[in-house]
């Protein structure tokens, strides 16, 4: 009788943790007409934007590269009050100068992190076109990346990939304009806020990139 008491307890508890971890309604991530953050919700990639960015992208310039390779990951998020549900383009990258490795951080993709702030490239906003960017694709707007290094240990100190994908001479590519945010001279250790960082600038340089699509 226990048993069947213990059976029906078990079953009871794995179909409310199943319910728990279901999304009761689907909107579009990019949606500006909604709250983000409700129980229950999934911010869905429902347009597919984030897979013109799925794959690898080389930059090279010179003994100098950047191969980056992005993914789409489904997450669950919860708090104290609420689960919720989001699509991410997530990224990590490989990074030569004269042909001497200063970051690789690509292993960091097979490992199922918890959130996508966990990797050192999460997708963050989508900015509107501008005229000067005329060679946009799906859809003609930038998808703004935050961007982190291994060595970067100032909580405050992030980089940008604000980017797009385009084609020239049949061949996909991708812009990046890449910006060092530094939020107001803030020096906060990452693993205590009381101490200052060592970190005062990321290591990659500012500028344009252009990459090319290899995979």
């Amino acid at each position: 009788m226990k048993n069947t008491f213990y059976i029906i307890v078990l079953s009871l508890f794995t179909s409310l943790t199943i319910q728990a971890q279901t999304p009761t309604q689907t909107v579009d991530i990019y949606n500006k007409n909604i709250s983000y953050g409700e129980n229950g919700v999934y911010y869905k990639d429902i347009d597919e934007y984030f897979n013109q960015y799925i794959g690898t992208w080389l930059y090279t310039n010179g003994t100098t590269s950047l191969k980056v390779v992005f993914k789409k990951k489904y997450f669950i998020k919860s708090d104290e009050v609420s689960t919720y549900f989001i699509d991410a383009l997530i990224g990590e990258y490989e990074y030569k100068v004269n042909g001497v490795t200063i970051f690789n951080t690509l292993n960091e993709l097979n490992i199922n992190k918890s959130s996508q702030y966990d990797y050192n490239l999460y997708s963050s906003s989508r900015m509107p076109n501008y005229d000067a960017f005329f060679q946009f694709t799906m859809p003609r707007q930038r998808l703004v990346m935050v961007y982190d290094e291994p060595t970067n240990d100032n909580m405050p100190l992030s980089g940008s990939f604000v980017m797009h994908t385009f084609v020239e001479n049949g061949q996909t590519k991708l812009f990046v304009n890449f910006v060092n945010d530094y939020a107001n001279g803030l020096n906060w250790s990452k693993t205590n806020v009381d101490l200052p960082a060592t970190t005062t600038q990321l290591t990659l340089p500012e500028g344009e990139y252009i990459f090319n699509k290899v995979n």
